[in-house]
């Protein structure tokens, strides 16, 4: 078999698909003198230069001759795209990180500056807030040492013979001028405490002597509205305790004068007892457990409530209620105390609950946390239809917080 190929066409056929869109040029040299090869294969350079791609020798069998092939496109090959977007990416990242470090340290600086900022305003409001507090106790108590040079004045007064109306008048500036007496003391006792200067005095006291004190007060107050006015003890309560009667008392006065002031019919009622033995009785009176009695306050024949006074009270689990169960089965339920008492270890301390009972007015739910800031009050009516500044349930929480307890509806 034999054949004839023309193998400089079957050459360019074969580097025109290995080239693509570009023209490759095969040319063969005899390098014998390098320094004027010969073309013994393939087109000149058009410009007489060599634009080479690849050279690789060749072995022709003449080992006195030396020949080399070297491949070249056509025309110079275009820039690849990569030559251009891989640098200017590499450009653009840079100026983003750049950008972005800038950016967060301008940021941090900015912060920084806010802080120091607030910072300075917290110290200035804080020595704003001292310079307050000492104001208010220095010309409150200025105001105090002539209130009660007239007070004096004024119960030297009324012993001596008066006119029913001259009586009168001096009973009414005596009256008032303990109003602000009383005002004066609150203040003082508000800056103490945010000057963190109130101490507390541990000294034994008569509980049940306090409470007859503080419902005496308010005894006369209660009959000029016809409301009723009572308070229980439980007999578990110790007789003598320990603590700060001054301002126990001072808490005691202002909830109950609380509760009498926006108290317009019906009852106060006030229930002291242990904070242990409270869940119990809680338990016992919603459970329906205690003299086989339900616990829940229900209407009488002619619709008015099973309460001391007949009124709706804020809770349906009054203390009355727990009065009247307390009486009906008082020592079942004191057996019953007295057994899981047993079962606990002895302690000098203890820790009292006082629930004072109203039907009032009532404080509605989103102003119960309100009438604990100092100068507020559960509306803005309150004021000028009952009167007051807002300050005494403020004091008596940071009073009861201060003592170890709290204050909650």
């Amino acid at each position: 078999l034999g054949g004839a190929f023309d193998v400089e066409s079957l050459v360019e056929n074969l580097l025109s698909k290995l080239a693509g869109n570009q023209d490759i040029v095969v040319n063969v040299y005899d390098v014998t003198n390098a320094l004027e090869p010969m073309v013994m294969y393939g087109p000149q350079s058009p410009d007489g230069k060599v634009l080479l791609l690849h050279v690789s020798m060749l072995d022709l069998g003449d080992p006195f001759r030396r020949h080399e092939m070297r491949c070249r496109y056509w025309q110079k090959p275009p820039m690849p795209w990569s030559a251009i977007t891989n640098p200017l990416g590499t450009f653009v990242i840079w100026m983003l990180v750049g950008y972005i470090i800038c950016a967060a340290w301008s940021r941090y600086d900015k912060v920084s500056e806010d802080c120091r900022k607030m910072e300075e305003l917290k110290t200035q409001a804080e020595a704003a807030d001292v310079a307050k507090s000492q104001f208010l106790a220095t010309v409150s108590h200025e105001i105090r040492t002539p209130m009660n040079g007239v007070l004096g004045m004024l119960d030297m007064l009324l012993g001596t013979d008066l006119t029913l109306t001259q009586k009168d008048h001096a009973q009414t500036a005596q009256m008032c001028g303990r109003a602000l007496i009383t005002l004066i003391n609150d203040v003082l006792d508000r800056a103490k405490i945010e000057a963190g200067k109130l101490e507390l005095e541990a000294v034994p006291f008569d509980l049940r002597s306090l409470m007859d004190d503080v419902i005496s007060l308010f005894s006369s107050k209660s009959r000029e509205k016809c409301i009723e006015l009572a308070v229980f003890v439980c007999d578990d309560v110790p007789e003598v305790v320990i603590g700060d009667p001054w301002r126990f008392r001072q808490i005691l006065t202002n909830l109950v004068g609380n509760a009498v002031k926006f108290t317009e019919r019906g009852h106060v009622f006030v229930r002291v007892c242990l904070a242990e033995n409270s869940n119990v009785e809680d338990d016992q009176v919603l459970n329906g457990t205690l003299n086989g009695k339900d616990g829940k306050i229900e209407s009488t024949a002619n619709g008015a409530l099973n309460t001391l006074s007949g009124f709706q009270a804020a809770d349906e689990r009054n203390s009355w209620e727990y009065f009247k169960l307390l009486l009906s089965d008082k020592e079942s339920l004191l057996d019953e105390l007295e057994g899981e008492k047993s079962n606990q270890n002895d302690s000098d301390s203890v820790t009292l609950m006082i629930s004072i009972e109203d039907t009032g007015v009532g404080i509605p739910l989103h102003a119960q946390d309100r009438v604990f800031t100092p100068f507020m009050q559960a509306d803005s009516s309150t004021s000028r239809n009952y009167g007051g500044t807002g300050i005494g349930l403020s004091i008596s929480k940071c009073l009861a917080e201060l003592m170890g307890g709290q204050i909650s509806f």
